[in-house]
């Protein structure tokens, strides 16, 4: 995190100094800005009265409107992170650069498995470009390419090279950050100075130049690279009027490291670092973030803690166990992850006392908290190599043990694994386990985590929530899955709205199987069944009945999370009691699982909780074992049997009784698995055919709006533990 001045101040300072000194004329010219006012000229500095833009010396417009026709080429491999470079792509054409597309062939090629680009050229007919620019998003595919690394070899001419995320491999493959200091996306630094040795890597900034080379971190900092690239080529008025156009009011003007003399900003000082001050800011930022640190007041009488991260310098607020960042603006000022102001109010001692966001006042209640640990392993962090693998212990719980030399061909992977995840490039994976041939052979914990901790599940509680309505069934509180819906719910709730044909005719199953026909989608903002509208009702499953149909159940599936609330509450209503005291004596005390935690109040009141499970990773293990067993504990016949197989016939890509089909593809061969899946990372994966089941927990919560990646275990399944079955 960078401490930044808000863009507002920048249009208070009256003037700002050009990039270039230009020798005294009376004649000044507004920048291009496409209005009538693009032709007046002025006899002193100052403002435009029409736009206004600051105004700038005639000679200087000159010097820009050459370098406005510069052309760069952007290189696109397949898999390519769509905003990596549609952000300095529209920086760029704003700014009147001359960009184009460039890929190995011109065949068409996708982004992130959505968007399809057809290249403006190939590598054997690309025009020369003044600058080269590469992004990231399955980067490996152009910087282990040897047709690619040379046709950036053989470039002539280039003024200026550009990288935003893990382009900077494909720099460093060709030899360009030799002896010179790069960044890159925070998950890959470490491999960026692990395979270039030559080349100084530099964590928490956004962009670093080197003058005639810049590279940045991912997807908001190339832009903010690519503003600065048109203040160094144009001037610091354009860029800030490009960064206006675009609306791109959070950029803090020269936020990384100059390693040159080429400074466009003059002396504006906001986020500049230069190559003498760089290193020791980070322990003033640190000690900054702790004065809030604290216990407040939060919303319908709860409370948060905020803390500070000496391990990436961001204060978090940590919310029934999750740490979300806040992102630090300026003094007493940061946003959360939604973009809502977060304003410190101090009292006549300095001291912080309360917060203010969205016109609500929070009081801190205590300066007092416990800290967090903010490292995977603080003690293994800089040497993860010191990492030594151990069986893990055999408890009284169920669970024999092994080796993971005995049940896995090459283990290698899997160890490199818990290597990557101590030294932080799979950051908030707080638990790994790995059972298999019916032998817990992993049991790793990060981040304070342990054995005894019960991890919250978020949407994975769903899965178990099946398995719960499963032992109804078992018992014929609910006669069938195939039973209508609704029947069982008219005593409490007399009155649907919507009712139609439809509606009438849904099942339990078609809840199970998310087809229930339903105007529910959490991924889409314009459901109107969608988790976040679902929350701001009072009753959530009264909000789910009442929702309209959009199709006849049964027919395709859409993820719903008032779909397994509404089974949860039924349960309630079949058994007439609460459904975890249900589920404490027909499911956890049977398997001896004890040491959880569980409130289910599909209501405001679970706000904050969601109605979720808190579980150890050795009791999901247990719950995952019993399903992979046919529904069977140690002899004691949970589930049955019929009930889990017909959960698991679902087709890939589809739900079973709150269960989802993933399958991962690893060297030509798909892998299939039944996954229980909640935010932040908890997935819980059965895979029969291979005899295995994984479990991890983790913290990434809400990754897709701070990252725009998914949680590690998609990477780490696939890239590791899959790798180390043949």
């Amino acid at each position: 995190m960078k401490f930044r001045f808000s863009l507002i101040f920048l249009f208070t300072l009256k003037t700002l100094l050009s990039q270039t000194n230009l020798e005294s004329s009376p004649v000044y010219v507004c920048p291009p800005c496409n209005n009538a006012c693009d032709t007046l000229t002025f006899k002193k500095p100052g403002t435009c009265s029409h736009c206004n833009m600051n105004l700038v010396h005639k000679d200087e417009q000159k010097a820009n409107d050459v370098n406005q026709h510069k052309k760069i080429a952007f290189y696109l491999q397949d898999g390519v992170e769509v905003l990596d470079f549609a952000g300095p792509m529209e920086v760029f054409s704003y700014a009147g650069f001359k960009v184009f597309t460039v890929s190995k062939t011109r065949d068409t090629i996708t982004s992130q498995g959505i968007l399809k680009i057809v290249p403006d050229y190939a590598l054997s007919n690309a025009p020369k470009a003044d600058i080269l620019a590469f992004f990231g998003g399955n980067a490996a595919t152009a910087y282990q390419d040897s047709e690619v690394i040379d046709w950036v070899r053989n470039q002539e001419n280039i003024q200026y090279y550009f990288s935003v995320c893990t382009g900077a491999f494909i720099l460093a493959e060709a030899g360009l950050l030799e002896h010179k200091t790069a960044t890159t996306f925070h998950s890959a630094l470490n491999q960026l100075e692990k395979d270039y040795p030559k080349t100084r890597v530099l964590r928490d900034v956004r962009y670093v130049d080197n003058g005639k080379i810049i590279t940045t971190a991912g997807i908001s900092a190339g832009i903010d690279g690519a503003l600065h690239l048109v203040a160094k080529t144009q001037s610091f008025n354009i860029a800030q009027k490009v960064a206006y156009d675009i609306e791109y009011d959070k950029w803090t003007p020269g936020d990384g490291l100059l390693l040159t003399d080429d400074n466009p900003y003059g002396e504006f000082k906001s986020g500049i670092k230069d190559r003498n001050s760089f290193n020791h800011s980070k322990k003033t930022e640190y000690e900054t973030l702790l004065d809030y640190e604290g216990k407040y007041e939060y919303i319908n009488n709860t409370t948060l803690e905020l803390k500070a991260s000496e391990l990436d310098t961001t204060l978090y607020a940590v919310i029934n166990q999750a740490k979300y960042p806040l992102k630090y603006i300026a003094l007493d000022n940061f946003q959360d992850m939604q973009g809502s102001s977060i304003v410190f109010n101090r009292n006549g001692s300095n001291k912080v006392i309360n917060y203010v966001t969205d016109e609500q006042t929070f009081k801190l209640i205590s300066a007092r908290v416990k800290k967090m640990e903010m490292y995977p392993r603080r003690e293994l962090f800089n040497n993860p190599d010191d990492y030594q693998y151990q069986k893990p212990k055999e408890l009284s719980d169920g669970l024999k043990t092994g080796l993971l030399n005995d049940e896995f061909v090459n283990p290698d992977p899997i160890i490199n694994m818990v290597k990557e995840t101590i030294k932080g490039s799979f950051p908030e994976v707080h638990s790994v386990l790995i059972y298999k041939n019916d032998k817990l052979v992993l049991e790793e914990y990060f981040y304070g985590y342990n054995r005894d901790t019960p991890h919250q599940l978020r949407s994975a509680s769903k899965s178990f929530i099946g398995g719960i309505v499963g032992i109804a069934v078992d018992q014929g509180l609910i006669k069938s899955e195939k039973d209508r819906i609704l029947p069982y719910f008219k005593d409490k709730y007399p009155k649907i709205a919507n009712l139609d044909e439809r509606k009438k005719e849904q099942s339990v199953e078609d809840f199970l199987m998310y087809r229930h026909g339903l105007d529910c989608e959490d991924a889409n903002s314009e459901s109107k069944g969608n988790e976040i509208a679902m929350m701001q009702s009072r009753d959530w499953v009264k909000n789910t009945l009442d929702l309209p149909m959009v199709a006849s159940p049964g027919k395709f599936s859409s993820y719903c999370s008032g779909c397994a609330l509404t089974l949860g509450s039924l349960v309630e209503i079949t058994s007439n009691e609460d459904i975890e005291t249900f589920a404490k004596r027909n499911l956890f005390t049977p398997m001896g699982i004890s040491n959880y935690d569980w409130t289910f109040e599909p209501n405001q009141s679970s706000i904050n909780t969601f109605s979720q499970m808190y579980l150890t990773s050795r009791d999901l293990l247990k719950l995952a074992k019993m399903y992979k067993d046919g529904g069977n504990w140690e002899g004691k016949q949970i589930i049955s049997e019929s009930w889990i197989t017909k959960g698991f016939s679902m087709e890939q890509g589809d739900y079973g009784y709150l269960w989802y089909r993933k399958h991962f593809d690893v060297h030509g061969k798909r892998y299939s698995s039944y996954q229980a899946s909640g935010n932040g990372g908890q997935k819980i994966n059965i895979w029969p055919e291979l005899n295995m089941i994984t479990v991890f927990t983790g913290g990434n919560y809400n990754s897709y709006l701070l990252f725009g990646k998914k949680t590690p275990p998609n990477e780490m399944i696939p890239e590791f533990i899959l790798q180390a079955i043949d």
